[in-house]
């Protein structure tokens, strides 16, 4: 198991909201190329809501495997990117429901898909990557209690064995 150094909220979501904000920014310019090298307008806006979307937000759940901070941090980035890309609506709170009734179908059920897929891959690599402190040495494996100095190889709290 390896595991990786708490941060802090901010430090978290920030490569997803730049990830989004990029995607966003530059999406213009990827369909337009698209466009003139498929000779096909859709081709670009395909490529960016079926492939680069989902592998970045994939890829930083993969790499950062909190699925709280994937779920709010897939949020943050489409939210960007939805509204970088000319989708207009208003974010209050009580026009929320108005924002994603006016969103396109295929692009409400892709911002479900990159939820799932984030969610889904940090929870698989979680398994490998585990974000904390690793436990201590002297600690018993079964429940957590600090053995540091007992004679006994056995757990006075659980009755598990000590680690070697």
């Amino acid at each position: 198991m390896h595991y990786i150094r708490p941060r802090p909220i901010w430090a978290t979501l920030t490569p997803y909201v730049i990830g989004g904000l990029i995607v966003g920014l530059t999406a213009p310019t990827l369909q337009s190329l698209a466009a003139a090298q498929f000779g096909r307008p859709g081709v670009g806006s395909m490529v960016i809501v079926n492939l680069i979307l989902p592998a970045l937000f994939v890829g930083l759940s993969a790499i950062y495997p909190d699925w709280r901070v994937a779920l709010g941090g897939t949020l943050l980035g489409s939210l960007l990117f939805l509204l970088l890309t000319g989708h207009r609506g208003s974010l209050s709170s009580q026009y929320l429901v108005t924002f994603i009734r006016s969103m396109r179908p295929v692009l409400f059920v892709a911002c479900i898909a990159y939820h799932v897929l984030a969610f889904g891959t940090a929870m698989l690599v979680s398994r490998f990557r585990r974000v904390g402190e690793p436990p201590h040495p002297q600690a018993c494996p079964q429940c957590g209690y600090l053995m540091i100095g007992l004679p006994s190889q056995r757990c006075p709290e659980c009755g598990g064995e000590r680690r070697r």
